[in-house]
């Protein structure tokens, strides 16, 4: 209990700091940090009273969609201004995460759903849970190890039987090099923030090591 609570508040100060965001923009230079659009549609109904709640969800659902990027951009900064008057806290959240949670659109349109939500990691993160949650007590720091592996290891040869990808390799060509891909950023945006907890790190590698 004293380990796991160790690395909740150690978690917890992390995610609501800029160290995860510094350490990624000094490790990982020249990523785009994309923002979990399911996370940040809960943080947008919390300033949203209860009772306009559905509104605003379906509101935000049609940013995403939109067919092109451009599109998309244009819903989102409607949506915002529509929300200014009655709801100015909603407003000013699409404002200030607008990059993060829209940094998707230069990417493959074949690649935006899997790039704008963590839907893939948390549902393997639900399933160590349940197997953890099972046995409840484990004797030692090995014992965590073997079984949180067993079912890492089942998930992974689950996929290369189904051959499912997180992307293909012919939608994967399409990615923009990194420099035109940051030419295409510096047309929306004079500086890249970087202050989301939720990211699809995983996307910025494979960019990377394609350059």
């Amino acid at each position: 209990r004293r380990h796991t609570r160790y690395w909740r508040d150690w978690s917890s100060d992390v995610c609501s700091s800029d160290l995860l965001s510094k350490a990624i923009g000094r490790q990982l230079q020249g990523c785009v940090w994309q923002r979990c659009r399911v996370h940040f549609a809960r943080n947008l109904l919390q300033r949203v009273p209860k009772a306009h709640q559905g509104m605003v969800t379906a509101a935000l659902r049609s940013v995403f969609a939109q067919e092109s990027a451009a599109e998309i951009l244009g819903r989102w900064d409607d949506l915002a201004a529509s929300l200014a008057e009655r709801f100015p806290k909603a407003a000013e959240l699409m404002n200030e995460a607008r990059e993060d949670v829209l940094a998707f659109r230069p990417f493959p349109k074949d690649h935006w759903r899997k790039i704008w939500s963590t839907n893939l990691l948390e549902r393997v993160n639900e399933e160590i849970k349940r197997r953890t949650r099972v046995v409840g007590i484990f004797p030692n720091d090995a014992a965590i190890t073997r079984l949180v592996g067993a079912v890492l290891l089942e998930q992974d040869e689950h996929w290369q039987l189904e051959g499912r990808r997180m992307f293909s390799a012919e939608s994967m060509a399409a990615i923009p090099e990194l420099d035109d891909l940051l030419a295409l950023q510096s047309t929306d945006r004079k500086s890249t923030r970087l202050n989301s907890s939720h990211a699809n790190i995983s996307y910025a590698v494979f960019c990377l090591k394609k350059k």
